[in-house]
């Protein structure tokens, strides 16, 4: 148990430190994404793509990739970009293949340039948890086909936590809110 309590205190304070947080915060990331103990603390030299010896960590590595993808052209200061990843640490656990195919999911079923993606996603971040596949009922591309069957596009773009209301409930929810007068505070409202 010693053991255990250790390596949840080690990557607590590796997480303050490296996203400028509280151990506080870096606690409640721990208690949202707990598979985040498993990885190390540490830099270890590893093999790159061509054959070179460098120095990595995963965790350091996917805050490097999410930097590239959302600081270019520095639309996310640094301080809210680490609030992002604090908020959201099961992005920590996405691999980098996986995130860029449900980006370019997102991008194609949207048909939304690059800055439009970025900002979309950085709205709301928990859509690269979100199911991309073709198949399914709540997958993103149902959502969105269900979405845009009442929305307008400028409206789900301008709303992304939508994204985050389950794709066989957001009809029946849609209409109950419009019914009542509601549906400007529905769709403003994350559904």
């Amino acid at each position: 148990m010693s053991k255990l309590i250790a390596k949840i205190n080690a990557t607590k304070k590796f997480l303050a430190n490296l996203l400028n947080i509280t151990e506080e915060e870096a606690e409640s990331m721990i208690d949202k994404q707990p598979s985040l103990i498993n990885y190390s603390t540490q830099q270890v030299w590893k093999k790159d793509d061509a054959g070179n010896v460098v120095y990595a960590n995963v965790i350091i590595d996917r805050m490097s990739f999410y930097r590239d993808v959302f600081r270019v052209p520095a639309e996310l200061s640094e301080k809210k970009f680490f609030r992002m990843i604090a908020s959201h640490p099961a992005m920590l656990n996405t691999s980098e293949e996986t995130f860029m195919a449900k980006m370019e999911t997102i991008k194609s079923t949207l048909d939304l340039t690059d800055a439009e993606l970025r900002k979309f996603v950085v709205g709301n971040p928990q859509v690269v948890l979100l199911d991309c596949s073709a198949n399914g009922k709540n997958t993103t591309i149902a959502k969105i086909a269900k979405f845009r069957s009442v929305l307008s596009m400028d409206e789900i773009l301008d709303n992304p936590m939508i994204m985050n209301v389950p794709a066989q409930k957001f009809i029946i929810r849609y209409m109950i809110a419009k019914n009542a007068g509601a549906r400007d505070a529905f769709v403003n409202h994350k559904g």
